[in-house]
């Protein structure tokens, strides 16, 4: 056999030793010129298989269409396409399908598992979930599910009224909030709508809930001017270790609504002078001291029978003499009576400006004829405020 057929391309292959060199050669010349145009189709050559190729520059198609895909997998990228020569493209970036179109811009075709809306719609929008625009009252209803309303997960609001060109208000939160918390409304609107207030700064300055019996400032509840009625207090509900000294003023108490404040335990002091027996002259009957709780605060001063077994005798001449004096260089004198009968009670109220301790001397005095006193007295001194 002077030659065979190759398997692939059905080349003529001259059998060594056999062809005669003129046949020879010409089938060698055929053979190589089909080598020459051969393309890789059935009958002109081996297919190439994906192990032959080594696509390291872009594939171009010239033109047609990549037919006959099961599928196109797409390698994750770490960011969005920015080069000029990427437009036209499908890609992956991050989880996400993206085209980038030919004026550039990147649309994003899937976001969350799901196919990304459209500019202005929502993605992720499926049933039973809805957004319905009602032109009636120009409002838009968010469900979460049929006849059921749907939270709302945003940033700061911004309230307009439904005008054109309206300002806003803006509510917003604190700028660092250390954990989530809730605000939960009222069931019902209070009497008076004035809910609270808010400084120049946006911040909520007070809460007024009534704008009638009670107040939150800053960081302080309180009741407000004429606040509490007594449909609103039990009869028991305020005793007297819950007021501070002081801390009732006359601000709090509305007009005619109290006409006897007694005062419990008040600063006092007494000293008792047994068998006092004056005879003419000055005579100092006695010393008592009193320390007070407050500023401008009274002292009241009181002399009378201790007991009555005493008597009195006395010329016109006879009088007391209250001597009072405290912090800070405070001194005063007052002159009780003329022809005093000690077994009449005697009485003066002194203003004292400082708190402090006051001590109070009374005096029997005479002037001219001999006068004489005898008898058991009590001083007492009890502060006022």
């Amino acid at each position: 056999m002077p030659s065979t057929l190759s398997p692939n391309m059905s080349l003529i292959l001259p059998t060594v030793g056999q062809e005669p060199g003129p046949n020879w050669a010409l089938d060698l010349n055929n053979s190589l010129s089909t080598v020459d145009q051969h393309n890789h189709a059935p009958g002109s050559g081996v297919q190439i298989t994906p192990a032959g190729m080594d696509i390291n520059v872009d594939l171009p198609f010239g033109g047609n269409n990549a037919t006959g895909l099961r599928s196109a997998r797409f390698n994750a990228q770490g960011s969005a396409f920015t080069s000029g020569s990427d437009i036209g493209c499908i890609y992956v970036y991050g989880a996400d399908l993206y085209y980038r179109d030919t004026a550039s811009n990147n649309v994003r075709l899937t976001i969350g598992g799901a196919v990304a809306g459209t500019p202005g719609s929502i993605g992720g929008l499926v049933a039973p979930a809805s957004v319905n625009y009602v032109p009636a009252n120009q409002t838009y209803v968010f469900q979460s599910n049929v006849n059921t309303s749907g939270a709302i997960d945003c940033g700061p609001l911004y309230l307009r009224n439904i005008v054109a060109a309206s300002n806003y208000i803006q509510i917003s939160p604190p700028a660092v909030l250390a954990a989530n918390y809730t605000i939960t409304l009222a069931s019902s609107l209070p009497a008076a709508q004035a809910l609270m207030s808010i400084n120049n700064l946006g911040n909520i300055a007070s809460v007024d809930p009534d704008n009638s019996t009670v107040e939150i400032n800053a960081n302080t509840l309180r009741v407000k001017d004429l606040g509490i009625t007594t449909a609103k207090l039990a009869d028991n509900a305020v005793t007297t270790i819950k007021i501070t000294d002081l801390n009732v003023t006359t601000t709090k108490i509305n007009d005619g609504a109290v006409t006897y404040i007694k005062r419990s335990a008040p600063n006092t002091n007494s000293v008792d002078l047994t068998n006092v027996n004056a005879v003419g002259g000055n005579i100092v009957l006695g010393t008592v001291t009193l320390t007070t709780a407050a500023a401008n605060s009274s002292i009241l001063v009181t002399v009378f029978p201790h007991m009555s077994n005493g008597y009195a005798t006395s010329n016109a001449n006879a009088y007391l003499v209250f001597s009072l004096t405290g912090p800070g260089g405070y001194s005063v004198q007052y002159y009780y009576g003329t022809g005093i009968n000690i077994l009449t009670s005697a009485s003066y109220i002194f203003d004292c400006v400082a708190a402090g301790t006051y001590s109070l001397e009374v005096e029997y005095v005479t002037v001219g004829s001999v006068s004489r006193i005898q008898q058991n007295l009590r001083v007492k001194v009890i502060e006022y405020r």
